[in-house]
């Protein structure tokens, strides 16, 4: 199994922290914000399933270099961009399972599109991203608006506009 030093399991749910291996915190919601200055271009929410390989974090009290686990699940799924970096967090619907974080240089992340959707604005079903031994697929794309208090749907190009010219 490949394991990832950009992909890892966090088990302590809904609380504020950070991973400075990955150079993101958290706050009580699960939403990735950046460690450092970093400019963040945007924020989404979408359905996320990871698939692959994630390691346990040392910050969280887990041995450093921890053993592996390969994973296959859906959950909730925050994104930030910012101009170096994607970061997110996939939370599987309970709070028993653990998260997995993952942030990646935007030179160092494949990302894909497939099939299309959209009467109007076409734009791609799914979007994947592929980290070093894992992929993430997204679907339902929002972006939270600038006021952090609106979400807009169907961002599916904002995204990918997001994640490819930042490289």
């Amino acid at each position: 199994m490949v394991t990832s030093r950009n992909a890892v399991l966090v088990s302590r749910r809904n609380v504020v922290h950070e991973v400075g291996e990955l150079s993101m915190r958290c706050d009580r919601r699960e939403i990735p914000e950046p460690i450092g200055d970093s400019s963040v271009v945007g924020t989404w929410f979408a359905i996320g399933i990871f698939r692959g390989a994630a390691v346990w974090t040392a910050a969280l009290d887990y041995p450093a270099g921890g053993e592996g686990r390969s994973l296959s699940f859906m959950g909730a799924l925050a994104l930030i961009v910012t101009v170096e970096r994607a970061s997110g967090i996939v939370a599987p619907p309970s709070n028993d399972q653990p998260a997995v974080w993952f942030s990646l240089a935007l030179g160092g992340l494949d990302v894909t599109q497939e099939g299309e959707k959209g009467i109007f604005t076409k734009r791609p079903r799914t979007i994947r991203l592929t980290g070093n031994g894992w992929t993430c697929d997204m679907s339902d794309v929002r972006r939270l608006m600038r006021s952090g208090r609106m979400m807009e749907a169907r961002q599916e190009l904002s995204l990918l506009e997001a994640l490819r010219s930042h490289r």
